[in-house]
């Protein structure tokens, strides 16, 4: 492996790095916190943090309306 390449590949673990910590900070409900000093880092972590809430939102909406169908059809919620 050349210096090159092994840049590329810390570069890549970076990225993914800043997106699965945007990803995770939404599933989990806390607020945005971007890096401020790198613009790039910045937008993965944004594009994470999107992918996030959209899963976090559903994952909402599934709890919600399992509930509603226990409580309309009397069963105890434990």
């Amino acid at each position: 492996m050349t210096v090159n390449e092994s840049r590329n590949v810390t570069e890549q673990v970076a990225e993914e790095d800043w997106f699965s910590r945007g990803r995770a900070d939404a599933l989990m409900g806390y607020s945005k916190q971007p890096p401020e000093t790198d613009p790039e880092q910045s937008s993965l972590y944004d594009l994470g943090y999107g992918e996030g809430s959209i899963q976090h939102s559903l994952a909402q909406r599934t709890l919600e309306s399992e509930d509603s169908e226990s409580i309309t059809s009397g069963d105890s919620p434990n």
